[in-house]
């Protein structure tokens, strides 16, 4: 520490954060991004895993992640300015976990670029069947 600062009270709150910085520091250099966690619920343990973020109206606004679970289809899930998320688009083009809503021209042209199937006019809708039984569908 320099000597025209304050010194950090010994046994304080912010003496324990320091050291912990510091220390991190040492550790990382480099600022170190968390992209795994394993969650335990008796007896499976799930991983969690952080998509890949790439840019589309806005700076890093695309989070595009692997199928959950091993079910389900590779998603990506689209942030408005301010971190909202406002939508969440299968690779095929429908939406996931009952989404609905419009993309920007730019997040449909960062989607393609990955794969995505979106439609022409961006809108991405969540159909509900409700409790029908079983059905198939055919295209």
């Amino acid at each position: 520490m320099s000597k025209d600062k304050d010194p950090i009270p010994e046994g304080s709150v912010e003496q324990m954060r320091y050291l912990l910085d510091q220390t991190a520091k040492l550790l990382h250099p480099e600022p170190q991004e968390i992209t795994e966690v394993y969650v335990q619920e008796q007896p499976q343990i799930y991983r969690l895993r952080e998509g890949k973020r790439i840019s589309g109206r806005f700076d890093q606004n695309i989070i595009i992640d692997p199928a959950n679970y091993g079910a389900g289809q590779r998603h990506a899930h689209i942030l408005g300015r301010k971190g909202i998320e406002i939508g969440i688009v299968n690779i095929d083009g429908t939406a996931s976990h009952g989404t609905k809503c419009r993309l920007h021209k730019d997040d449909i042209l960062a989607l393609r670029a990955q794969g995505f199937h979106i439609p022409d006019n961006g809108i991405i809708e969540w159909v509900s069947l409700g409790a029908s039984g079983p059905f198939l569908l055919c295209d």
